[in-house]
């Protein structure tokens, strides 16, 4: 366990002297401010619209949800952005040899790497999260045409929110964790596995993301953030699959390991 702590300490300390990597995990506070400047514009009918379609009249829970599955398409390159430079930091600096030198099992220097990896998204999304809420309240003093004064600010809905999707990435974390680890010049795998993973499709399906009955959209029964799931088959599913992904990472590396072994103390005659 101590060898695990020290191991995490020192993947934290270089991943905590990388600009690029702080640069990538606060693009999640980009993204959101270019929302609220184009919310800041919206004609208040927009507003009246959505009341009326989802028989929710909250104009906090109409900010949240106006652009999260747009958010959600576009930080799952972030994402993969972000996984690409912390694994980059071994490969830039061809470090890989003298890691796999050191006193450590291999298992124990992937778990102390992906350990920072879930880390640092998990980073990125709660400043999303946070500035989402702090920009809410900005726009409640800009938009006073919205009754957003009138309303519970519903902040336990954000947090439902960026926890979902921070469980609904867990596959696709370990996912791009392997891939940029097997492939030293993945930088290209940034941009093409976001566009095909099911992750990203959220946006295209919000409903069953939020409470997971898409015929409730269908009847109009209002999205209110008492009713949103914290848990549902999107989140098991993809733990579930991450953890099956790495088991089998982990297993093939062993194998590998086992098997130069045996090759060197057996050669041929």
């Amino acid at each position: 366990m101590n060898n695990l702590k020290n191991l995490v300490y020192a993947e934290w300390i270089k991943v905590y002297k990388s600009r690029e990597i702080w640069i990538i995990a606060s693009s999640g506070v980009i993204l959101i401010l270019i929302f609220s400047i184009m919310f800041s514009s919206i004609p208040e009918n927009h507003y009246i619209d959505f009341a009326n379609k989802m028989g929710n009249k909250n104009p906090w829970t109409y900010y949240y949800l106006r652009d999260f599955f747009v958010y959600c398409f576009f930080i799952s390159f972030a994402v993969s952005f972000l996984v690409y430079f912390i694994i980059d930091i071994e490969n830039s600096s061809k470090s890989w040899y003298l890691i796999n030198t050191l006193p450590f099992s291999k298992l124990q220097i992937y778990i102390s790497k992906l350990i920072i990896v879930l880390f640092m998204v998990f980073i990125l999304y709660f400043l999303s999260a946070i500035f989402m809420i702090l920009s809410a309240y900005i726009l409640s003093f800009i938009r006073t045409d919205i009754p957003f004064k009138h309303y519970n600010p519903n902040i336990d809905l954000v947090i439902k929110l960026f926890l979902k999707i921070y469980l609904c990435s867990f596959a696709i974390i370990i996912l791009h964790f392997i891939l940029h680890i097997l492939f030293k010049n993945s930088i290209s795998l940034c941009i093409i596995l976001p566009l095909f993973s099911p992750f990203t499709s959220l946006y295209l399906l919000p409903h069953n993301f939020l409470i997971n009955d898409h015929y409730e959209l269908k009847i109009g029964i209002p999205i209110i953030a008492e009713r949103v799931y914290f848990i549902t088959s999107l989140e098991v599913g993809s733990i579930l699959v991450g953890l099956f992904i790495f088991s089998i990472f982990i297993i093939s590396i062993t194998y590998q390991k086992n098997f130069y072994y045996y090759v060197s103390k057996n050669p041929k005659n």
